[in-house]
């Protein structure tokens, strides 16, 4: 017995009539008739009655029908879940974080995930935006957090949230730093990244279109270093503005500030794959929802 010789009588049981059980099925009236003779060749039972008006069925007809229709229901649900089974994304995601996680609501992510696909694993790893962009487009990480617009074309960005970036230098500085001419604030030391970074091009843009080149004294690409140094004493930098405040021992340059876009960034060439899409529907759906709670 195969699933058509049930479809098949189904479809005969429900229409009364070969020949328009053939048209709901798309075969031959021939056939219909030969699926029926067969299934009750094979079951040794008499599933209809002929007559001249139409097919109708016998009493063990009406019985089995019952359990063809629930045969067939259960054949489904099991190739419904199979194919869902399949398509399921898992793995593990390889994510670049740019920022520290409470402020990336990263917890928020990794439950969320967890509960709508339980097969998904997190790996974060720490870095900042010109290094992410380069471990998209080699594959070394699959998704991350930027700033600003990519430097390369291969990557696609989701604009999350606009941040607020102030000039930051220790507080000991704090009077100096607010009334310092542009000159001044140059010649002070700055701690700066060595990498591309759309805070570093602030920086350099601000003091470039004064005809003035900033006091590189440090390098450094890890921000909670930077925070550190800052608050040490050691130089200025342009930081997000919130964290700036969370330290009394940070002093802001209150009369400018600047702002810059964070993006959730993939692999364009990647975007099809179940589990960036997956990741991609949590993070929007994660962000829409925080805006909103912002909004209200």
């Amino acid at each position: 017995m195969e699933l058509y010789h049930l479809r098949t009588f189904i479809a005969v049981a429900s229409e009364q009539n070969l020949t328009r059980a053939a048209q709901k099925l798309f075969i031959s009236p021939s056939s219909v008739s030969s699926h029926i003779r067969g299934l009750e060749e094979e079951l040794n039972v008499e599933l209809f009655i002929r007559t001249s008006r139409g097919m109708h069925l016998t009493p063990a007809g009406e019985f089995l029908k019952q359990k063809a229709e629930n045969a067939l229901c259960t054949v489904e649900d099991f190739t419904r879940s199979a194919r869902a089974f399949c398509d399921r994304p898992s793995g593990c995601v390889r994510f670049g974080i740019n920022m520290p996680p409470e402020w990336l609501q990263i917890s928020t992510l990794v439950k969320s995930t967890n509960v709508k696909y339980p097969h998904i694993k997190f790996e974060f790893i720490s870095s900042v935006t010109q290094r992410i962009t380069e471990a998209l487009e080699d594959r070394t990480l699959d998704v991350g957090y930027i700033y600003g617009i990519p430097i390369s074309d291969a990557v696609e960005t989701y604009g999350l949230l606009t941040t607020e970036l102030v000039i930051a230098g220790p507080v000991r500085w704090a009077d100096q730093i607010e009334s310092a001419t542009w000159e001044v604030l140059a010649d002070l030391p700055w701690i700066c990244d060595p990498y591309y970074c759309p805070f570093q091009a602030i920086a350099d843009n601000m003091f470039a279109k004064r005809g003035l080149t900033c006091n590189k004294v440090m390098s450094i690409s890890d921000d909670a270093t930077r925070l550190e140094l800052i608050k040490g004493g050691i130089g200025m930098s342009v930081i997000e503005k919130c964290l700036a405040e969370k330290s009394d021992q940070i002093a802001i340059r209150e009369t400018e500030s600047f702002f810059c876009d964070l993006n959730f960034a993939y692999l364009k060439s990647r975007a099809g794959e179940s589990l960036i899409r997956a990741i991609i529907e949590q993070i929007t759906t994660l962000w829409q929802s925080q805006s909103e709670l912002v909004m209200a």
